[in-house]
């Protein structure tokens, strides 16, 4: 058996951004506070037994919905360049009789883009 992969490397390489922006994503999330918009919390009681108690929230900042919507874009854009069917090889692969070679231009999913 051979220990090279059978997946062309723009691909993986795709996954493995698509894999870090949704983990950069998920860490400056986890940073913010539990609302968008200002709420008042509330204290832990026999409606709301799953947690302790919550803290007002003061709301996100304009620059950090800004940079959740941009995260939110950079992961959209990626989505779609690693799902089956978007690139040539997969393309190809999920139905062998109509190949798509050479490759058309995919400019939102180039790594050089």
């Amino acid at each position: 058996m051979t220990d090279e992969n059978p997946f062309p490397h723009d691909l993986l390489q795709l996954q493995e951004y698509l894999h870090r922006a949704h983990a950069e994503h998920r860490t400056y999330l986890a940073g913010l506070h539990w609302s968008v918009e200002p709420m008042k919390g509330w204290a832990r009681g026999e409606r709301y037994y799953h947690r302790g108690d919550v803290p007002d929230s003061p709301g996100w900042s304009d620059e950090q919905k800004e940079t959740v919507d941009r995260m939110w874009a950079e992961i959209r854009q990626l989505s779609p360049c690693t799902s089956a069917g978007t690139s040539t090889y997969t393309s190809a692969a999920t139905n062998p009789a109509k190949p798509h070679w050479p490759a058309p231009a995919r400019s939102a999913c180039s790594l050089n883009a």
